[in-house]
């Protein structure tokens, strides 16, 4: 009959130099702040497309996607691009999900998609 395996015991701690080193470690300086940190991002509100009460909808009404796309300067937090989009797409169809985002890049040359 074969023994049972058990995981050996662990290894005993290092022996520090002296009690000193126990009690503090050696502090780190502190980081560099981060330039793009500092500035505080603020969204923009909701456009009117895609602000849209649940309240207001019945139980069997079909799916209401809605989305609202924002370019922000990370340096001076400024928007710089936003467009809003709302369709009856079902939120979990890849395809229409990927269609409405397509219909709200429409037109922007920065954003064209390779297929």
């Amino acid at each position: 009959m074969e023994e049972p395996w058990y995981a050996p015991e662990p290894p005993p701690p290092l022996a520090a130099e002296s009690a000193d080193e126990l009690a503090m470690p050696p502090e780190r300086p502190p980081p560099e702040p981060d330039p793009i940190a500092a500035v505080a991002l603020q969204l923009p509100p909701l456009a009117d497309a895609v602000s849209f009460s649940v309240h207001d909808r019945g139980f069997f009404a079909g799916p209401q996607t809605a989305i609202q796309l924002d370019l922000l300067d990370r340096a001076t937090g400024e928007l710089l691009w936003s467009k809003a989009v709302s369709a009856e797409a079902d939120p979990t169809d890849a395809k229409a999900m990927a269609e409405l985002v397509g219909h709200a890049l429409a037109g922007q040359p920065w954003a064209r998609r390779s297929r």
